[in-house]
Formats: C-alpha cells, sequence, structure tokens
C-alpha cells in the first residue's frame, strides 16, 4: 500500500480534504442478500483471504497496508488490520457472505468480492472506519460507490488508525523522490493536461504524472482541462516510467480538488 521509503520522512500535513462524494448522498455498505456464502481458511492480510474451496479472495472496495515480503518490513498499521479483519471473522464464524465484482477474478487470478458478515455487515467499510485502510474505487464494478469513500471520510476526519500516522499523509509532488513508489495519496498543482493515443495526461508539479486511459474518461463528467491550475490530491499506485512517478486513474473518485470553487464574480448583495 504505502509508497517505499514514504514514512522515514513524510510530513503530517494538513487536514484540508474534500472528497467528491456529494454531502448528503449515502448508500447503505451493508448487504442481506449476498451472491454467495463462503467458509474462510486464512486470513493474509487486512484485504486478502483464502476461502477454504481454496480461492484467493481480494477484498473490494478498500486497499489495506501490506504485510512484509522478501525481507522487507510490515507497513505501519499492516498488522491491525489484518488482526481487526480476523476477528471480525471470527465473530462471523469464519463464514462470510460475497458480492462478487462485476470482473470475477483480477489480473492474478484472485476472486473480487465485497465481503459481508453472516448479519450483513461490510467488512471492508468496517476497516475504512477504523481507518486500518483507504478507500479505492475501481470500475466497471462500482458498487459502494458512496458507501466507502464515506467511510474513510469518517475515519480520516477523526484521525483514526493510519490517518494518525505520518506514512500515510499526502506527498507533495514536487517533493516527491523517485524512488518512492508504491500506493501513495499525492498532492500538487495541475500544470497542463498532455494527451496520447490512448490516454490523457495529468500533469503535476514535479516529475508526477496521471494517467487516464481513454477508455476511462466517460466516467469524468467534469473536462480534465478544468483541472489546469488547481491544487488536487490523487491516489493510486505510483511507479517510475521515463523518469516521472505514474499513476493510471480509471475514477473520478481518485481525485479530489483541494482549491475552493472558483466564486461567481462578484457576490451580489442587495
Amino acid at each position: 500500500m504505502l509508497a517505499r521509503r514514504a514514512w522515514k520522512r513524510a510530513s503530517l500535513g494538513g487536514a484540508l480534504f474534500a472528497f467528491w462524494l456529494l454531502a448528503g448522498l449515502a448508500q447503505a455498505c451493508d448487504l442481506a442478500a449476498p451472491d454467495d456464502r463462503v467458509r474462510v481458511r486464512h486470513v493474509h492480510d487486512g484485504d486478502s483471504l483464502v476461502l477454504e474451496d481454496g480461492r484467493r479472495l481480494r477484498v473490494m472496495g478498500i486497499n489495506a497496508p501490506e504485510l512484509g515480503r522478501d525481507g522487507s518490513a510490515d507497513e505501519p498499521f499492516a498488522i491491525a488490520a489484518r488482526d481487526a479483519l480476523r476477528r471480525e471473522l471470527f465473530r462471523s464464524g469464519q463464514v462470510v457472505g460475497l458480492r462478487y465484482g462485476v470482473e470475477r477474478q483480477d489480473h492474478y487470478g484472485r476472486t473480487l468480492a465485497h465481503v459481508f458478515s453472516t448479519e450483513g455487515e461490510n467488512l471492508g467499510a468496517a476497516l475504512l472506519r477504523q481507518g486500518l485502510a483507504m478507500a479505492i474505487v475501481i470500475p466497471p464494478d462500482l458498487w459502494g460507490l458512496e458507501c466507502y469513500p464515506a467511510a474513510e471520510r469518517e475515519a480520516r476526519a477523526a484521525g483514526r488508525g493510519l490517518w494518525a500516522h505520518p506514512a500515510y499523509q499526502p506527498r507533495e509532488s514536487r517533493d516527491l523522490d523517485l524512488r518512492e513508489q508504491g500506493f501513495m495519496l499525492v498532492r500538487g498543482r495541475v500544470e497542463r493536461i498532455g494527451r496520447s493515443r490512448d490516454a490523457r495526461w495529468v500533469n503535476l508539479e514535479g516529475r508526477v504524472a496521471l494517467r487516464v486511459p481513454v477508455g476511462s474518461l466517460g466516467y469524468f463528467e467534469t473536462p480534465l482541462e478544468s483541472l489546469i491550475g488547481q491544487r488536487i490530491e490523487a491516489r493510486g499506485w505510483f511507479h517510475l516510467q521515463r523518469n516521472e512517478l505514474r499513476a493510471t486513474l480509471h475514477h473520478p473518485a481518485a481525485l479530489q480538488r483541494l482549491d475552493p470553487p472558483p466564486r461567481d464574480a462578484e457576490a451580489r448583495t442587495p
């Protein structure tokens, strides 16, 4: 989840944020009638399970801190997220309900599903409210489009869990070291919008570019050009390519404006 090395020198930063989520919208996170009920054999981490039938499952709607592997250290709160999910499953008798994604598998061959307790509680949303994961939206599955960001917003406003840790604070694009790769929140001012045959590019201060595939532009109701000159926050998996950090964004839920909306010419007073 975390950018490599980011936790060593990340700033706590400010608490200014405004989710794209419109105030007042609400979608129930819970589900009374799942597509399937299964037994869990093993909890790998906060967003990965192994089912009794041997399937590996990726919990949809969230991205939890990663456990260390190949000699690397655990990311902060990785064990807490795993243990919180284990406790929820223990209360459910290791049986969970699944709501499968529009796409049933990811490119690693893992089953994709939203996961619920036997009482219908959304376990991914429960981790988000505890501040033990971040919300993600990956089309074409848009179930929980309001639910998951709202659950994260609650924890973020309260400074719970990872939101109180320097490792998970937004990074300024102009200050990023190109060695700091992985999932992170990045803030910066949009300098220009570029075009290529298969994508639009949102270029931030410093060496950071956000790629929006042409096939994903339909999710963006507002033209990307309206972001020029605006400060934004983006979330995604950043990697080094052509001497800049790049992340691919498929949905506007991965972007938020930090600048206030433009004022009307002048407030008209009687």
